[in-house]
């Protein structure tokens, strides 16, 4: 099993998060070795089911925003 890059988009950020895997793919010396998944949030809905709950991220509270992936 290969490590991975996930990334998060809904239908709005989706050319993004194309590119986004696409610059990863290409800039990478070692881009066989890693995969790199792109998801969709309509695809999981505990992800709107976490909209407005706190989490930590960098060492601060932060709120969930579902829209704001």
């Amino acid at each position: 099993m290969k490590p991975g890059v996930f990334i998060q988009t809904n239908r709005n950020q989706h050319v993004g998060a194309v590119v986004a895997a696409h610059a990863l793919r290409r800039h990478s010396r070692h881009s066989d070795d890693f995969d790199v998944t792109i998801m969709h949030s309509d695809d999981y809905p505990f992800l709107a089911a976490r909209d407005g709950q706190a989490f930590l991220r960098d060492g601060g509270r932060w709120t969930w925003n579902y829209h704001e992936l």
